[in-house]
């Protein structure tokens, strides 16, 4: 199993995000962060007085994937969040040594893939709330008129 992370430009997290579910990536991680690099930041000016921000806001992907679905991923988000410009982000690649699904107990790539027995689709009967409860309460029938 290997740990993907990628910071990528906040523009591009729904192509991303698209491209891995295509590629099969069952789930995600999604963290704004900010960060400085080859792109340096960003001089301004407001109100006459010229200012830099060196920390630039930016995306952080992560994703556990099986071995097989390594390569699959990584292009995904290379090919999805590539504009050819500086600042278009980084994508690091580190080995994970065990993984558990809390829900059932699966560990490793089954903790990763489609579980067997899916989670019960029968919903706890909810009650309805407070202010609807107030709205359906009759209102008194009004007093004879004399």
């Amino acid at each position: 199993m290997k740990h993907i992370l990628a910071v990528i430009q906040p523009t591009r997290l729904i192509p991303v995000k698209v491209a891995l579910q295509k590629a099969g990536v069952r789930g995600m991680t999604v963290t704004e962060v900010s960060g400085f690099g080859q792109q340096g930041g960003v001089t301004d000016t407001s109100h006459g007085v010229e200012y830099r921000v060196d920390l630039l806001p930016k995306v952080r992907i992560d994703v556990v994937v099986p071995d097989k679905l390594v390569d699959k991923a990584v292009e995904a988000i290379i090919e999805s969040a590539r504009s050819g410009r500086v600042g278009d982000g980084k994508v690091f690649v580190s080995e994970v040594k065990r993984a558990y699904r809390i829900r059932t107990g699966e560990k490793d790539d089954a903790a990763l893939l489609d579980s067997e027995e899916p989670p019960s689709k029968k919903k706890a009967e909810k009650k309805p709330s407070r202010r609807l409860r107030l709205r359906r309460k009759k209102k008194p029938a009004a007093a004879p008129r004399s």
